[in-house]
C-alpha cells in the first residue's frame, strides 16, 4: 500500500480534547491535544509507525503480517509540499483557503513538516 499526502500551509481543524473512547483505542493520542485532525491522521498512518506498529509489543505471531504491511506503508509513503509562494498567486478570495489560519497553525505546520522530513 502507498500513501500519497499533499501538504500546503493550512493546518486544519484543531481538536482541544478527545473522547475517552478515542483515548482507549489510540493511547498515543493523549500526547497530541491541540493538534489538527490532519496532523493526527498523518501521525496515525505513517509517522507513529516509522519504528514499527505501536501497541503491538509482546503480541503473538499473527501480528507479523501486520508488521510487514505497516512497514511497507511507511516505506511507500510519499509527502509532497506545496510551494508556500503559490498562495500569493491566487485571487484574494481564494487565499484564505490556502493560507495558515493563524500564527499557531503556521508554527504547528512547520513542526509537522519537520517531523515528516526526518
Amino acid at each position: 500500500m502507498c500513501i500519497w499526502v499533499f501538504i500546503g500551509e493550512r493546518y486544519g481543524w484543531v481538536l482541544e480534547d478527545f473522547q475517552d473512547e478515542l483515548k482507549s483505542l489510540y493511547p498515543w493520542i493523549s500526547e497530541y491535544k491541540g493538534r489538527s485532525v490532519t496532523e493526527l491522521e498523518i501521525r496515525h498512518a505513517v509517522l507513529n509507525h516509522a519504528h514499527g506498529p505501536l501497541g503491538l509489543e509482546g503480541k503473538t505471531e499473527e501480528v507479523s503480517e501486520l508488521r510487514k504491511r505497516v512497514a511497507a506503508t511507511v516505506v511507500n509513503s510519499r509527502f509532497y509540499f506545496r510551494d508556500p509562494s503559490h498562495t500569493e498567486t491566487l485571487p484574494e478570495l481564494l487565499r484564505v483557503d490556502f493560507a495558515p489560519e493563524n500564527d499557531y497553525a503556521r508554527h504547528r505546520m512547520a513542526l509537522l513538516k519537520k517531523d515528516i522530513r526526518v
